[in-house]
């Protein structure tokens, strides 16, 4: 079957001098593919790509190495909440928060204090010399201490007319959680505390 392309054809005629032109134009021409913008570019091509590979292995490495050294600065065990805001002091949290409560006097000396506000949530971290404390406080009865940890013993004890769940491992009360007039509360030892020790500074705060 004839079509359009035979039909104009047909009607071309190229005298022989013409034809033998267009052949050498043909014969002469680089028909290879260009080559110049990869010899131009390559190098940085190859720079980008290796930068973009680094980056693909190394920014979920960096992501993984922060998620673990945020772990360790909670004690072991204990669930870290969402991102906090960090105030100056006790009075500024309770302001933020609209949360009360008592700092609790602590068995060791304390050589920093960190206040978080989480906005449901207040939480204070106290650093010193061989232990560490996270008291947390926040509204409504639920365990809020984030710990999900089995301990080998839990107690059911009465401080100050409040009742109080004290979790305890090998080394002695490592936890304990409460609740008072609609606030819950929880304070948790990376290095636990005798049973004295432990009532004592919950009895602290609930003053």
């Amino acid at each position: 079957m004839r079509n359009k392309y035979d039909e104009l054809m047909e009607e071309v005629h190229l005298s022989s001098e013409k034809q033998e032109e267009i052949l050498k134009n043909i014969a002469a021409a680089d028909l290879k593919p260009k080559k110049r913008f990869f010899a131009r570019y390559g190098k940085q091509l190859t720079a980008a790509a290796a930068v973009l590979l680094l980056a693909i292995v190394l920014i979920p490495q960096v992501q993984m190495r922060s998620a673990v050294v945020s772990q360790d600065s909670a004690p072991e065990g204990l669930a870290l909440a969402s991102a906090a805001e960090e105030v100056p002091d006790a009075k500024t949290l309770k302001k933020d928060t609209g949360l009360t409560f008592t700092e609790p006097k602590l068995p060791f000396e304390i050589t920093s204090v960190s206040y978080l506000n989480y906005g449901d949530m207040a939480e204070v971290i106290y650093t010193g010399t061989g232990n560490e404390a996270v008291y947390r406080i926040g509204s409504g009865e639920e365990d809020n201490s984030g710990d999900y940890t089995e301990y080998q013993e839990t107690e059911e004890r009465e401080i100050t007319g409040v009742k109080v769940r004290v979790s305890i491992d090998q080394d002695g009360n490592h936890l304990a959680v409460w609740s008072k007039d609609g606030e819950s509360y929880s304070l948790c030892f990376t290095t636990s505390v005798s049973e004295e020790e432990m009532n004592q500074a919950v009895e602290s705060s609930l003053e």
